[in-house]
This record gives C-alpha cells, structure tokens and sequence, in this order.
C-alpha cells in the first residue's frame, strides 16, 4: 500500500513541474523570433530623407552593396521594368490572360528582391527601400 506521504510527495513533484512548463511555454510564447542578427547587415541612411527620389534612395542604398549582389539587384529591377510596360500594354488591349502572366512575373521579381533585402539589410533599411519602390510602381503596394 501506498503511504500517504509518497503520495503527498508525488503530488508536490508534479504541481512543481506542471508550474514549471507553464512557466516554460508562456515565455516560449512572448518570443516568437528565433533569431536575429543586425551586427553584418546595412542599416538606415542618416542621408536618405524623404524628399529624395526614389533612384536616389536606392542607389545611396545598393552603393554599399558588393557588386555580385548590385548586378542581381539591377537585373530584376530591368526585369520589373520590361514587364510593367509589358503589363501596361496587356491592359491596355484587355488581354487579361497576358495580364495575369505579367503579374506573376512582376511578383516573383518583387519577392526576389525582397529575399535580397532581407539579406543584406536591417528592418528600417528596408522600410526606406520599400518606400522608394513603392515610388516606382504603384501596383506594390496591393502586393
């Protein structure tokens, strides 16, 4: 038979690790990121206000970026370029099938980009960043 002070003690060894993983999991909860590291990544511009145009912002921006990552960068904006003209001259004609493939393009360049700024640069960097993008295609900002 059981004593009743083992069964005291049993009792006292789960409140104490039920309280503990309640503990456990509430501060699990608090912290969702996992990870973040700034110390190699480019922060905000002082120099960068918002008055400057959006290509100025940009290039004050990617000027500290090595050139292997410039020329990607520089690549998908040529592309954004092409297929937003692109995109222009399928709405113009109604052609929505054309659309919604220029779209997708348009998209997958714009994620592309993103991943490259989330690579190379902190939050507030990339706020800046956005806007100036924002700037030059308008269709972003539904995105």
């Amino acid at each position: 038979m059981i004593s009743k002070q083992i069964c005291q003690q049993v009792l006292l060894l789960g409140t104490v690790l039920l309280g503990a993983t309640l503990v456990w999991a509430q501060q699990a909860e608090e912290e969702t990121t996992l990870l973040t590291i700034t110390g190699n990544l480019i922060d905000r511009l002082d120099s960068v206000d918002e008055n400057d145009t959006a290509d100025s912002v940009l290039a004050s921006y990617y000027a500290l970026l090595p050139e292997t990552t410039r020329a990607q960068l520089a690549e998908l904006r040529q592309n954004m370029d092409s297929r937003s003209e692109d995109y222009q001259v399928a709405f113009r004609s109604g052609d929505t099938a054309e659309m919604n493939e220029t779209l997708d393009d348009l998209s997958f360049y714009w994620a592309s980009m993103r991943t490259v700024h989330a690579q190379e640069f902190t939050e507030a960097a990339i706020a800046d960043i956005t806007a100036a993008y924002y700037k030059l295609y308008r269709f972003l900002r539904s995105n």
